[in-house]
């Protein structure tokens, strides 16, 4: 069976800051093994999580700290000169380290979106007028630089409302003000980030609940019982090998 994936890695580079000079990059694109991210609906970044082969001694001779980003460009495997699109990450955590003869190891980082971490370093004391929707969308565009795209979204609730940031992070401010709105059944809103965008989107659950579905033979069940019978399904499923993979 072959299997194409829409996007793939164009360019992946490290850059790291060197005091006053100018940062240092590194291209690591051919040195990927595995680049892994996660999506929630209630957190307004994504998670990555990246493991790449160290054989030009990047770790030690550059000294990574922790405060290096990643530019990562996807596009189309058929069409490399038109990349799709450009993500920035900061590393967070350094997870491990395998060795891989003397010259050479693996390096497993955690990543998260490069505005969590200027979000860590910036505190608001603001006070603002409008729905809560506009203000949210007023703090990620202006000390984020986020842009917010309303998608499956109708509209709060508690309309015009005045509101004092307390000095809080942007994101936290954003989270504290979605806890206090809802639409006219009650229902949440959310900030979420997706790895195909630089923009966030913003959406709320009644109209995520009139989206079609797309897995109505595999839904989710929490039953036990059902989840030994799935199991037993899942051996009997046929495999196959894969002849090409991109």
């Amino acid at each position: 069976m072959s299997n194409q994936s829409q996007f793939t890695i164009l360019e992946a580079v490290v850059i790291m800051s060197k005091g006053e000079g100018n940062p240092v990059e590194v291209d690591i694109s051919a040195s990927i093994l595995e680049f892994q991210t996660w999506e929630h609906i209630q957190k307004p970044y994504v998670d990555a999580r990246l493991i790449f082969l160290d054989d030009f001694g990047m770790k030690d001779t550059l000294s990574v700290k922790g405060t290096e980003r990643l530019k990562i460009t996807f596009g189309d495997p058929q069409n490399i000169e038109t990349p799709a699109f450009t993500k920035f990450f900061f590393f967070s955590r350094l997870n491990d380290t395998v060795k891989q003869g003397d010259r050479s190891e693996y390096i497993s980082l955690e990543l998260v979106e490069e505005h969590v971490y200027v979000d860590a370093v910036k505190q608001i004391s603001r006070s603002y007028t409008g729905n809560f929707e506009d203000i949210c969308e007023l703090i990620l565009g202006v000390d984020l630089g986020r842009p917010v795209i309303r998608n499956k979204f109708e509209g709060s609730e508690q309309g015009i409302r005045k509101v004092i940031v307390p000095y809080m992070s942007p994101l936290e401010a954003v989270q504290w003000l979605l806890s206090r709105a809802t639409t006219r059944t009650g229902s949440p809103l959310y900030i979420h980030s997706t790895l195909y965008s630089n923009s966030l989107l913003m959406s709320d659950l009644d109209s995520l609940m009139k989206v079609p579905v797309r897995n109505p033979d595999t839904p989710l069940r929490y039953s036990s019982a059902i989840s030994s019978v799935d199991a037993q399904e899942q051996n009997r499923a046929k495999y196959y090998n894969i002849i090409q993979y991109n």
